[in-house]
Protein backbone atom coordinates (compact mmCIF):
# COMPACT_ATOMS: atom_id res chain seq x y z
CA UNK A 1 0.00 0.00 0.00
CA UNK A 2 1.65 3.32 -0.72
CA UNK A 3 1.98 6.45 -2.85
CA UNK A 4 3.52 5.22 -5.87
CA UNK A 5 2.99 8.33 -8.05
CA UNK A 6 2.51 5.91 -10.96
CA UNK A 7 -0.73 6.03 -13.53
CA UNK A 8 -1.71 2.58 -15.02
CA UNK A 9 -4.35 2.41 -17.10
CA UNK A 10 -7.96 1.66 -17.74
CA UNK A 11 -8.09 -1.83 -18.64
CA UNK A 12 -7.34 -5.43 -17.75
CA UNK A 13 -3.77 -6.63 -18.42
CA UNK A 14 -3.32 -10.30 -17.14
CA UNK A 15 -3.96 -10.48 -12.93
CA UNK A 16 -2.39 -7.60 -12.46
CA UNK A 17 -4.31 -4.35 -13.41
CA UNK A 18 -8.13 -4.89 -13.54
CA UNK A 19 -10.93 -2.65 -15.83
CA UNK A 20 -11.44 -0.01 -13.61
CA UNK A 21 -8.25 2.21 -13.48
CA UNK A 22 -8.37 5.97 -13.90
CA UNK A 23 -5.80 7.97 -16.19
CA UNK A 24 -3.15 7.56 -18.43
CA UNK A 25 -0.39 5.09 -18.24
CA UNK A 26 3.18 6.65 -17.44
CA UNK A 27 6.67 5.64 -17.04
CA UNK A 28 6.31 4.55 -12.91
CA UNK A 29 2.94 2.72 -13.95
CA UNK A 30 4.90 0.46 -16.20
CA UNK A 31 7.20 0.21 -13.36
CA UNK A 32 4.49 -0.73 -10.94
CA UNK A 33 2.97 -3.34 -13.95
CA UNK A 34 6.34 -4.92 -13.88
CA UNK A 35 6.67 -4.78 -10.20
CA UNK A 36 3.33 -6.72 -9.38
CA UNK A 37 4.19 -9.02 -12.27
CA UNK A 38 7.37 -10.19 -11.27
CA UNK A 39 6.33 -10.37 -7.42
CA UNK A 40 3.16 -12.48 -8.51
CA UNK A 41 0.84 -8.91 -7.13
CA UNK A 42 -2.32 -7.51 -8.24
CA UNK A 43 -3.06 -3.81 -8.26
CA UNK A 44 -6.71 -4.21 -6.04
CA UNK A 45 -8.13 -0.72 -6.63
CA UNK A 46 -8.50 -1.49 -10.68
CA UNK A 47 -10.79 -4.13 -10.07
CA UNK A 48 -14.14 -2.82 -8.09
CA UNK A 49 -16.51 -0.34 -10.32
CA UNK A 50 -16.81 2.65 -8.72
CA UNK A 51 -17.89 6.02 -9.36
CA UNK A 52 -14.69 8.34 -10.37
CA UNK A 53 -14.73 10.51 -7.01
CA UNK A 54 -14.42 7.08 -5.48
CA UNK A 55 -11.24 6.20 -7.58
CA UNK A 56 -9.15 9.43 -7.36
CA UNK A 57 -6.42 9.13 -4.85
CA UNK A 58 -4.66 12.70 -5.33
CA UNK A 59 -5.80 16.09 -6.43
CA UNK A 60 -3.86 18.68 -7.45
CA UNK A 61 -3.46 22.21 -5.95
CA UNK A 62 -4.62 23.56 -9.10
CA UNK A 63 -7.66 21.85 -9.16
CA UNK A 64 -11.15 23.98 -9.30
CA UNK A 65 -14.20 24.13 -10.93
CA UNK A 66 -13.10 25.06 -14.56
CA UNK A 67 -9.64 22.44 -14.60
CA UNK A 68 -10.09 19.11 -12.96
CA UNK A 69 -6.96 18.03 -12.07
CA UNK A 70 -6.48 14.45 -9.95
CA UNK A 71 -5.21 10.92 -10.31
CA UNK A 72 -4.90 7.76 -9.57
CA UNK A 73 -1.33 7.54 -7.83
CA UNK A 74 -2.17 5.05 -4.55
CA UNK A 75 -2.60 1.67 -4.87
CA UNK A 76 -3.12 -1.20 -2.30
CA UNK A 77 -1.50 -4.36 -3.68
CA UNK A 78 -1.59 -7.59 -2.47
CA UNK A 79 -0.06 -11.27 -3.70
CA UNK A 80 -2.49 -12.89 -6.26
CA UNK A 81 -3.12 -15.86 -3.90
CA UNK A 82 -4.91 -13.86 -1.43
CA UNK A 83 -7.02 -11.63 -3.85
CA UNK A 84 -10.49 -12.99 -3.21
CA UNK A 85 -9.93 -11.88 -0.25
CA UNK A 86 -10.67 -8.22 -0.51
CA UNK A 87 -14.29 -7.36 -1.24
CA UNK A 88 -13.99 -3.84 -1.59
CA UNK A 89 -11.57 -0.66 -2.04
CA UNK A 90 -12.42 3.04 -2.27
CA UNK A 91 -11.19 6.66 -1.69
CA UNK A 92 -12.70 9.15 1.14
CA UNK A 93 -12.32 12.42 -0.80
CA UNK A 94 -13.86 14.16 1.87
CA UNK A 95 -12.13 13.05 4.78
CA UNK A 96 -10.73 15.29 7.12
CA UNK A 97 -6.86 14.64 6.19
CA UNK A 98 -4.91 17.69 5.73
CA UNK A 99 -3.36 16.30 2.54
CA UNK A 100 -4.03 16.59 -1.20
CA UNK A 101 -4.19 12.55 -1.25
CA UNK A 102 -7.60 10.89 -0.33
CA UNK A 103 -7.99 8.27 2.38
CA UNK A 104 -8.02 5.11 0.36
CA UNK A 105 -9.12 2.24 2.19
CA UNK A 106 -10.04 -1.44 1.41
CA UNK A 107 -12.19 -4.13 3.07
CA UNK A 108 -11.15 -7.49 3.95
CA UNK A 109 -11.89 -10.79 4.56
CA UNK A 110 -9.50 -13.20 6.38
CA UNK A 111 -10.27 -17.37 6.19
CA UNK A 112 -8.12 -19.14 7.73
CA UNK A 113 -7.70 -22.89 7.21
CA UNK A 114 -7.95 -25.43 9.82
CA UNK A 115 -4.90 -27.39 10.36
CA UNK A 116 -5.28 -31.59 10.03
CA UNK A 117 -3.66 -33.67 12.41
CA UNK A 118 -1.72 -36.37 11.09
CA UNK A 119 -2.98 -39.76 11.81
CA UNK A 120 -6.38 -41.22 13.86
CA UNK A 121 -6.74 -40.52 17.61
CA UNK A 122 -6.73 -44.13 19.58
CA UNK A 123 -9.63 -44.08 21.85
CA UNK A 124 -8.87 -46.44 24.78
CA UNK A 125 -12.01 -48.69 25.96
CA UNK A 126 -11.89 -48.05 29.88
CA UNK A 127 -15.32 -50.07 30.45
CA UNK A 128 -13.10 -52.37 31.03
CA UNK A 129 -10.85 -51.43 34.01
CA UNK A 130 -13.93 -51.25 36.27
CA UNK A 131 -14.02 -54.95 36.54
CA UNK A 132 -11.24 -55.39 39.43
CA UNK A 133 -9.33 -58.29 38.40
CA UNK A 134 -8.77 -56.74 34.98
CA UNK A 135 -8.24 -53.52 36.68
CA UNK A 136 -5.19 -55.00 39.02
CA UNK A 137 -3.63 -57.33 36.01
CA UNK A 138 -3.38 -53.56 34.41
CA UNK A 139 -2.05 -52.08 37.38
CA UNK A 140 0.56 -54.39 37.71
CA UNK A 141 1.65 -54.80 34.11
CA UNK A 142 2.22 -50.85 34.05
CA UNK A 143 3.84 -50.93 37.06
CA UNK A 144 6.39 -53.06 35.67
CA UNK A 145 6.71 -51.51 32.26
CA UNK A 146 7.47 -48.12 34.36
CA UNK A 147 10.42 -49.94 36.55
CA UNK A 148 11.59 -51.14 33.60
CA UNK A 149 11.84 -47.88 31.48
CA UNK A 150 13.24 -46.03 35.19
CA UNK A 151 16.23 -48.57 34.75
CA UNK A 152 16.68 -47.89 31.23
CA UNK A 153 16.36 -44.30 31.83
CA UNK A 154 19.30 -44.46 34.98
CA UNK A 155 21.17 -45.51 32.45
CA UNK A 156 20.78 -43.47 29.70
CA UNK A 157 19.10 -40.32 30.74
CA UNK A 158 21.74 -38.01 29.74
CA UNK A 159 21.85 -39.01 26.03
CA UNK A 160 17.91 -39.11 25.74
CA UNK A 161 15.51 -36.12 25.25
CA UNK A 162 11.98 -35.37 26.77
CA UNK A 163 10.31 -36.26 23.13
CA UNK A 164 12.51 -39.90 23.13
CA UNK A 165 10.68 -40.23 26.96
CA UNK A 166 7.72 -39.52 26.16
CA UNK A 167 7.24 -41.96 23.31
CA UNK A 168 8.87 -44.75 25.19
CA UNK A 169 5.72 -43.86 27.90
CA UNK A 170 3.39 -44.00 25.17
CA UNK A 171 4.55 -47.49 23.58
CA UNK A 172 3.95 -48.89 27.08
CA UNK A 173 0.27 -47.65 27.63
CA UNK A 174 0.05 -48.91 23.86
CA UNK A 175 1.59 -52.38 24.82
CA UNK A 176 -0.93 -52.46 28.13
CA UNK A 177 -3.72 -51.37 25.86
CA UNK A 178 -3.24 -53.92 23.13
CA UNK A 179 -3.13 -56.58 26.21
CA UNK A 180 -6.40 -55.61 27.83
CA UNK A 181 -7.95 -55.90 24.93
CA UNK A 182 -6.61 -59.27 24.51
CA UNK A 183 -7.88 -60.44 27.80
CA UNK A 184 -11.00 -59.11 27.47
Amino acid sequence: MGDFNAKVVRGKFEDIVGEYGLGLRNDRGDRLQQFCQEKSMTIMNTWFRLPTRRLYTWKSPQDNLEHCVRNQVDYIMINRRFKNGIKGTKTYPGADVPSDHSLLAASFKLTLKAIKKSGEKQRIDLSLLRENGTRQRIKQELNENCRKMREEISDEFEAEDVDTLSNKLELILKKSEEHLKGTA
